[in-house]
């Protein structure tokens, strides 16, 4: 018998517009028929896609993975549901309504403007949809600079909104482990926070003593956060990579890079403030100390929130204890909470 399946090769399309390309041959494709797709990469997230929208309703199968071609045949092999068709539609509408108000932001419209309207967006949104989307704006031209230009603005609207209920690992799994060393970096953001905030009203050194040592004690756990980024540069970026998820974690490197420096900066500053005029050196402190409870607290919430729930969704669960096994190597903060126990103890669900 001759082969039927037809074959929808994306790669020549503007990533603008393949996904509207894939979704209409799926809405067409009859009950046990197929499709063949053509990709440059694994699109995971085009997986978890189809299984929120189309749940039993379709196989999927991979022909070829890689390097430069994957090809997956996905077949119908349930009706789809009339709701869920309405919904479909509706998420499509919401996601690019989405981008539109993005858009307008990076135009220079007004927070406040959008900000109940796109409130009300995200509460439908999980997080790998509002990771791709940012993802499918920089492939549509937005640079990387751009978006993260848009980040108080677009954090201001996210916090508090977005909906489609978070996944919490187990302890011991990397992503958990992430988010406990990310809650002392918050407290310790909040102690700096404090200190700065003595210090800007002080005369002289003599009165900041205890602030001082604070600081200089929070630049030194801030530096040691080295591996933290390490596992996360090293382990989980990489395998979202793999996935298609590309965009996320580069900005996120890039933060990375930016607040190394922050960080020195806030050392740097603590180590012999007497050399300095008192004002000159209380300036410079409050500004990268500033720099650091916003900046760094921003990126925390993007990770917590967008980035490793994405990474909960779109790396196969079979794939985290080998990524378990890396992070290990590469070895924990000395803030680590119950970083001294036994690495082969930890459960990785």
């Amino acid at each position: 018998m001759p082969e039927t399946t037809q074959t929808l090769d994306i790669r020549p399309l503007p990533h603008s517009d393949r996904l509207a390309a894939i979704l209409e041959r799926w809405r067409s494709l009859p009950v046990g028929e197929s499709f063949r797709l053509k990709v440059e990469h694994n699109p995971v997230p085009l997986k978890f896609l189809f299984r929120g929208e189309s749940p039993g309703e379709f196989d999927w199968q991979y022909e070829k993975e890689g390097p430069d071609e994957w090809v997956i045949r996905i077949t119908r092999i349930a009706v789809p549901k009339a709701q869920a068709a309405d919904s479909r539609t509706s998420e499509e509408q919401d996601r690019q309504s989405m981008k539109n108000l993005l858009t307008q932001l990076h135009a220079g419209r007004d927070v406040s403007a959008v900000k109940e309207q796109a409130k009300d967006l995200l509460r439908k949104m999980d997080a790998s949809t509002v990771a791709m989307l940012e993802q499918e704006m920089i492939h549509e031209g937005m640079g990387r600079d751009e978006m993260r230009r848009l980040c108080d603005a677009h954090l201001e609207i996210m916090r508090d909104s977005l909906g489609g209920g978070e996944i919490s690992p187990a302890p011991g799994h990397p992503i958990h482990t992430l988010m406990e060393e990310h809650k002392v970096l918050k407290h310790h953001l909040e102690e700096l926070k404090a200190y700065l905030e003595v210090m800007k009203n002080a005369a002289d050194l003599a009165g900041i003593s205890k602030e001082l040592e604070g600081t200089r004690l929070v630049a030194h756990e801030l530096l040691e956060a080295e591996k933290h980024h390490q596992r996360e540069e090293e382990v989980i970026f990489p395998a979202l990579a793999e996935r298609g998820v590309t965009e996320p974690p580069e900005i996120m490197r890039e933060e990375h890079t930016d607040l190394r420096a922050k960080k020195a900066a806030l050392a740097e500053a603590g180590r012999e403030p007497a050399k300095y005029q008192f004002k000159d050196w209380v300036q410079d402190i409050q500004e990268v100390g500033d720099y650091l409870v916003k900046e760094l607290g921003n990126h925390i919430y993007k990770e917590d929130h967008i980035l490793y729930q994405m990474a909960l969704q779109t790396i196969e669960p079979e794939a985290w204890a080998e990524m378990k096994a890396r992070c290990d190597k590469i070895g924990y903060c000395c803030f680590t909470p119950g970083f001294e126990a036994p690495a082969e103890k930890a459960k990785v669900s």
